[in-house]
């Protein structure tokens, strides 16, 4: 990502238009990147 504030950032989510997370959504994926350094990508299913 070329933003410079995604450069500073460890994690970026990003969500369609028409896609309201849940209030623990980062709670409940950020775990996957940070147990498992080989993961890159977490889709959720809608």
């Amino acid at each position: 990502m070329e933003c410079d504030y995604a450069k500073q950032c460890e994690y970026v989510a990003i969500f369609d238009a028409d896609f309201q997370p849940e209030p623990d959504f980062l709670l409940r994926t950020i775990p996957f990147f940070v147990h498992n350094p080989e993961v890159a990508l977490v889709q959720a299913q809608w």
